[in-house]
């Protein structure tokens, strides 16, 4: 599978008219996917990654931009992540079009 198919499933999620809420969470666990599968793709080889392809590896993925620097990104990440938990597993929030589109 090639990892920019969540990308592009998540923006497809969002196109159209009245697009449904399940749509939208959907979508940003999508683009959580992809994100975190490229920083894991592209830099499990690096010497500071500790990635071993199960359980741990989001965390890792956060950790490891911490590592080389990359705190902005390490913010994202640890934002997308927090987003995408909401979205799949709190059924009590909202979450509207704009919301999705930002991430």
């Amino acid at each position: 599978m090639n990892l920019k198919d969540f990308y592009d499933l998540g923006k497809e999620l969002l196109q159209g008219e009245n697009v449904s809420e399940v749509k939208i969470r959907t979508s940003i666990g999508r683009i959580y996917n992809y994100v975190f599968h490229y920083v894991r793709e592209n830099c499990r080889k690096h010497p500071d990654s500790r990635f071993r392809n199960g359980k741990g590896d989001h965390q890792e993925a956060v950790e490891f931009l911490k590592r080389i620097e990359e705190r902005r990104l390490a913010s994202i990440l640890t934002s997308l992540t927090d987003q995408r938990n909401n979205a799949e597993y709190d059924l009590k929030l909202s979450f509207a079009i704009q919301k999705a589109e930002d991430y």
